[in-house]
């Protein structure tokens, strides 16, 4: 079977360990790993040959920004329940005025646990890292001594004196999060060795034809040029 190589970037270093891990398991896969946040991912992409991988790893806002900075399919180490349970239960135990600050991944978990547990804590999701910023300002003219949060808003809470507590993703998000990435990337690349077999089928035919697309585009052809 084909080997799949893949761009892993985590946006903090206990991710990245227990990436390795899952890796030990998986052996049809190679894989580069790396740390880096939503602020450094640029400089790492501009590093790398990205035409060396079949699709990236990562989490959260640095994963949302890969897919609007590269033409890889980007897989997103998913938030579970039980990740932000427990990270919630984490953060009470400070006996603290807290908050929940994040990517969409993260608060929509925490807010249907609150919902069920009847946990009254405010939540802000960000789009950004200047979101992160007005609500980190706004959180600390609150009075708010602990803030459940990702990896960007964990900076910028202990920039500014308040407690942070990350949402850590755990063994089995990120081993299903691989083997979504594994199945999907194994038919795509099926997929494209039956599209080269047929092409080059199709132009060594003796009967001279043209393939168009519905806007009269052609798609493929064993016509000569001249």
């Amino acid at each position: 079977m084909e080997t799949i190589h893949f761009l892993v970037i985590s946006p903090y270093r206990g991710m990245n360990e227990l990436v390795h891990e899952v890796l030990l398991s998986e052996n049809q896969v190679q894989a580069d790993c790396y740390i880096a946040n939503l602020t450094e991912v640029d400089h790492l992409l501009n590093k790398l040959n990205l035409l060396n991988y079949d699709a990236i790893i990562s989490r959260g806002g640095t994963a949302d920004y890969l897919k609007e900075r590269t033409t890889l399919p980007v897989y997103d180490v998913g938030i579970w329940s039980l990740d932000a349970l427990r990270t919630i239960r984490l953060a009470q135990n400070f006996n603290q005025s807290m908050a929940i600050v994040g990517y969409e991944n993260i608060t929509s978990h925490a807010r249907i646990l609150c919902e069920l547990l009847g946990y009254d804590i405010p939540i802000y999701t960000i789009w950004s890292e200047e979101d992160a910023i007005t609500n980190m300002k706004q959180l600390k003219e609150m009075g708010i001594s602990v803030v459940v949060c990702d990896v960007i808003s964990r900076n910028l809470a202990l920039s500014m004196g308040i407690t942070p507590v990350l949402v850590t993703n755990g063994y089995e998000s990120i081993q299903n999060t691989f083997r979504q990435a594994i199945a999907l990337t194994q038919s795509a690349l099926q997929s494209r060795r039956e599209l080269t077999q047929l092409t080059m089928a199709f132009q060594n035919s003796p009967l001279a034809c043209t393939i168009f697309d519905r806007s009269g585009k052609s798609i493929v052809s064993s016509l000569s040029e001249y």
